[in-house]
């Protein structure tokens, strides 16, 4: 009966085995099917609730945000002090820095595709995973910009009376939505370039780049007197897990693994994997 047994469940394994392989070679060639898979029953309320939230978010920020300037430097930590001040080119900079980060996957990503062999159903399945990321990533912000009501460091030592202190958008210092995008944008079209080309030396210099550029909008950031070099950390650190979970999520790639393992009397078999 053992035997019985066993051999069932090694024509079981191998059956499974069979079926995992045929998943597989349907998904190997990136190039054409790309390596994501939309869930539109998922995808669509997600990335429709965060545009919401944003544009929501940013109508009552107003009225969400809590004025708490006149402020003084002085009660400030000594690293942070290095934002105090305004710098109008290095905030211009800046602005066209994250142009270049929004811009560069929806350039890059149609000629990789194009080169890849793939369609635009590969390229549309990339652009959706990158804008859900950047649309979670703003949400995210908007909220924390307002329940933190941080006064940005150009706004520090003012007068009373100045007109800036009054204004809503110097009071959204935490954390840097400039930044946060920047890393955003440039980790989730590494993440698809590295996911398309696994063997790709290349894709190394890609994380790379997108590090650079997230990294140098932080630093025009903190010229700008825009944000405090904490502000600039945390939407590092925010944009790149947003920009690497969110894609990660939508891999095609297949979830299960099969191994089967011979033993006294019969075999083994496990399967593990991630749940969908």
């Amino acid at each position: 009966m053992a035997s019985k047994l066993a051999r069932v469940l090694v024509v079981l394994a191998l059956g499974l085995g069979s079926a995992r392989h045929a998943r597989a070679e349907s998904a190997a060639d990136p190039g054409v099917a790309g390596p994501y898979q939309l869930r539109w029953s998922t995808d669509l309320p997600i990335v429709a609730g965060s545009a919401a939230l944003w544009t929501t978010m940013l109508l009552l920020r107003p009225q969400e945000v809590r004025e708490s300037c006149p402020c003084s430097s002085a009660d400030l930590p000594a690293f942070e002090r290095i934002a105090l001040g305004r710098s109008n080119a290095a905030g211009t900079a800046s602005d066209a820095l994250v142009g270049v980060a929004l811009a560069a996957p929806v350039l890059l990503d149609a000629l990789d595709v194009s080169r890849s062999g793939g369609g635009w159903q590969a390229y549309f399945e990339d652009m959706t995973v990158v804008a859900e990321a950047l649309l979670v990533n703003g949400a995210l912000n908007e909220v924390v910009k307002s329940a933190a009501s941080r006064p940005r460091p150009r706004i520090y030592d003012l007068p009373p009376g100045d007109a800036s202190l009054s204004n809503p958008g110097d009071y959204t210092s935490f954390y840097s939505g400039h930044t946060s995008t920047a890393f955003a944008a440039g980790m989730a079209y590494a993440f698809t370039y590295a996911h398309r080309h696994p063997d790709d030396p290349l894709r190394w210099a890609v994380y790379g780049g997108a590090l650079a550029v997230g990294a140098g909008v932080g630093t025009l950031r903190v010229a700008a007197g825009a944000h405090f070099p904490t502000d600039v950390i945390v939407g590092a650190v925010a944009g790149t897990a947003i920009g690497t979970i969110v894609p990660w999520l939508h891999l095609r790639s297949p979830t299960t693994n099969l191994a089967v393992a011979p033993m006294d009397g019969g075999a083994v078999m496990a399967i593990s994997g991630t749940l969908p």
